[in-house]
């Protein structure tokens, strides 16, 4: 059986994306007029800037599922999937239990928080957040760990049905 856990962005995520495309609608077009005069060059930069907002858009998170062995990460290029054995713990943290954070690669806002994240409490961690203030970190038994932003966070951690890591000192051990 699998069950579904929605994904919504929060606030700020929701204002980051909406700002970013309305900045870039107003040059765009007085760009595309520039280029109907015959100075199509001007467009490139551009180019270069939605193939990036596109292939973000392929990482954006659009559910969470469970089933009975793994977790599914659902994004709109496709799932991500990890054994469920693979997670020894999972905790509800905050933006403070975390610790200054670093984005080292991925998206820091527009459409969702993803990719991989350095925060000074935990350490580096697999990010796939659509909202701050919901987010579980999962510990995996290698070592690695992951971040997910679930809608319902209790009933999310309810069905996953794993410990919760320590936190001391706004770290989890």
């Amino acid at each position: 059986m699998t069950q579904t856990f929605e994904a919504k962005l929060d606030d700020l995520s929701k204002i980051l994306t909406y700002v970013l495309l309305a900045i870039l609608v107003v040059p765009f077009i007085l760009l595309v007029n520039e280029a109907a005069h015959g100075h199509p060059e001007v467009l490139i930069p551009f180019a270069v800037v939605f193939i990036i907002l596109g292939i973000t858009t392929r990482f954006r998170i659009r559910r969470y599922q469970l089933t009975p062995d793994t977790l599914e990460i659902v994004q709109v290029k496709g799932i991500k999937s990890f054994p469920r054995a693979s997670f020894q713990s999972a905790t509800p943290v905050t933006t403070k239990d975390l610790g200054f954070g670093i984005r080292l690669f991925g998206s820091g806002g527009f459409l969702g928080y993803f990719g991989t994240f350095f925060y000074r409490n935990v350490g580096k961690v697999k990010v796939y957040a659509t909202d701050r203030t919901k987010l579980i970190l999962l510990r995996q038994t290698d070592g690695k760990q992951v971040m997910i932003s679930p809608a319902d966070p209790a009933a999310f951690l309810q069905a996953l049905k794993l410990p919760p890591a320590v936190i001391v000192n706004g770290a989890a051990v």
